[in-house]
C-alpha cells in the first residue's frame, strides 16, 4: 500500500450475560482500510464479523463505510453501515461550524433500519467549550426533548 493508504484489523472474544436468557459467546472480527483523500478528507472502508447470542443480533457480517472532511472553521462526516445477511442499515450524517473560538453549531441525520423497526432522527445542537469539554444544548426530532449534555471529546 501506498503512503496515503492503511490497513488494519482486530479481533475480539467475549461473553454476553443478560437476564432475558440471551447469554452467549461475543466474537469481532474486523478489517479496515483508510485513505487519505488530499488535505484533511478521509475514507474508510471496513468489514466485520460480528457473532453474538442470536436474539440480540442483528446480522453476522457488516460492511461500512465513513468519509470526513474538516478545516478550521467547519467539519463534515457520513457513516453508514449495512448488515449483508440481514439488511439492516444505519445512516448517519453530521456537519459542525464553528461560530466564534469557544462555541459550535451542528446538526446530526441519522436513519436506522432494524428487522424489527426504523426511526430517523435530526438533532440540532448548539456547543460551548468549558474547561476542555463541550457543554451542548440540542433539540432531537425524534424524541421532541430539548437535552443538555456534557461531552468530553468531539470529532
Amino acid at each position: 500500500l501506498d503512503g496515503s493508504t492503511s490497513v488494519s484489523n482486530a479481533l475480539s472474544v467475549g461473553h454476553i450475560w443478560t437476564n432475558s436468557g440471551a447469554s452467549g459467546a461475543q466474537i469481532l472480527a474486523s478489517v479496515s482500510l483508510m485513505r487519505t483523500l488530499g488535505g484533511s478528507k478521509t475514507l474508510q472502508l471496513g468489514y466485520d464479523f460480528v457473532h453474538q447470542p442470536v436474539s440480540i443480533s442483528e446480522g453476522e457480517h457488516r460492511v461500512s463505510m465513513s468519509l470526513g472532511t474538516s478545516d478550521a472553521r467547519w467539519a463534515l462526516y457520513l457513516y453508514n453501515t449495512y448488515m449483508l445477511d440481514t439488511g439492516a442499515t444505519s445512516l448517519i450524517g453530521d456537519a459542525q461550524l464553528s461560530l466564534a473560538p469557544r462555541w459550535r453549531l451542528g446538526i446530526s441525520a441519522s436513519v436506522q433500519r432494524y428487522l424489527d423497526g426504523s426511526y430517523n432522527d435530526i438533532i440540532f445542537g448548539l456547543a460551548r467549550n468549558i474547561g476542555g469539554r463541550d457543554v451542548v444544548l440540542s433539540y432531537s426530532t425524534f424524541n421532541h426533548r430539548i437535552m443538555l449534555d456534557l461531552e468530553a471529546a468531539r470529532f
